[in-house]
């Protein structure tokens, strides 16, 4: 069922007309639908106060309705008024612990809960296009580049951040960046090749690390030695603490 209230003001001398349901000419409403079908006739209407009155339609059927309120009074400033109402918006009741269930998962065409959704996501962020990028970091956590502003990150003590994926293009001789805002770092490559498993590596300084403070986008670019086309490597998110 679907219940819409109409609203009238009515005014005499530009104020208020209040008390018309109390007299001999009370305000009564007529209502149609929108294929001109008289749903109500001459219905009788609440004084709200201060010259509005209302009428609430309780129907089984959706649909915008238009509503005329008339009085006989002679001294109202104008006797007939329109009012319209429009299709309710339908009420969603749905109890807070099946929503996760109702996610939508595009990679498998299937109904989904929210933590398989966040990994999803994760995933996505992690690859360039297409294929799999493996981060590698001494304080990662659940994936994500996680560093703490200060700490030297050096490939000699085994703590240096590296990148791998078999879909990149040839990187012998590239030139790689790591990129965040107006920061750039020169990066290696340590395994490089066709059709294999590429790395790159970043290093970090203690000053490098310091200017990382923060949550932070980043890229790693490559410039191919090849032909001197760009290409990113990685897109994700960092955090320095």
């Amino acid at each position: 069922m679907a219940t819409y209230n109409f609203y009238a003001y009515y005014s005499a001398s530009q104020q208020g007309k209040y008390g018309l349901n109390s007299g001999d000419n009370p305000v009564v409403v007529d209502i149609w639908n929108t294929s001109g079908t008289l749903i109500a006739e001459d219905a009788s209407t609440i004084e709200i106060n201060d010259g509005v009155y209302m009428y609430t339609l309780t129907t089984a059927t959706e649909d915008d309705y238009i509503a005329v309120f008339k009085t006989l009074d002679s001294t109202v400033d104008q006797k007939w008024v329109p009012a319209l109402v429009s299709k309710q918006l339908p009420r969603i009741d749905v109890t807070l612990s099946t929503i996760p269930a109702l996610v939508w998962a595009a990679a498998t065409r299937t109904l989904t809960g929210l933590g398989t959704l966040a990994s999803d996501v994760w995933a996505w962020a992690v690859t360039v296009v297409s294929g799999t990028i493996n981060i590698v970091s001494p304080i990662a956590t659940s994936g994500d580049l996680d560093i703490i502003s200060g700490d030297d990150y050096k490939a000699a003590d085994g703590r240096a951040i590296t990148w791998s994926s078999s879909d990149w293009p040839d990187l012998t001789g590239a030139t790689i960046t790591f990129n965040t805002g107006g920061l750039s770092y020169a990066m290696t490559a340590t395994v490089v090749g066709s059709g294999v498993s590429q790395t790159v590596q970043l290093e970090l300084t203690t000053t490098q690390s310091q200017e990382l403070y923060g949550e932070f986008d980043f890229k790693v670019k490559a410039v191919l030695a090849m032909s001197a086309h760009i290409v990113t490597l990685v897109s994700a998110q960092g955090t320095c603490e």
